[in-house]
């Protein structure tokens, strides 16, 4: 006799310890060797801000500017994160801050 389905597990599941935690990530924006189908790593980052746009970011998760590039566009963050675990919307590298400019 077969009880519960794999699906009503995991309802069960849910439902007694509530939905699982989502985990935090570390997005890279570089405007020269970026490259908006890559991963966003730091290795392979984005390319633009309307991409970086498009992403949905969780509790945790940091957007990371390179250092001395240029971007144009408006930054609108997709998402939401919590008062101990906010977005974080930072630079990476060497050298000046980089530029967000609207066009």
């Amino acid at each position: 006799m077969r009880l519960f389905t794999v699906p009503a597990i995991m309802l069960l599941a849910l439902a007694a310890f509530g939905p699982l935690p989502s985990v935090a990530a570390e997005y890279f924006v570089h405007s020269t060797i970026g490259q908006d189908t890559n991963p966003g790593t730091q290795a392979r980052p984005w390319r633009t801000i309307a991409w970086a746009n498009q992403q949905e970011l969780v509790p945790g998760d940091r957007l990371l500017f390179a250092r001395g590039q240029g971007f144009v566009g408006a930054l609108v963050v997709r998402g939401s994160g919590l008062p101990q675990k906010p977005i974080i919307i930072s630079a990476y590298g060497k050298g000046p801050a980089p530029r967000l400019m609207n066009p």
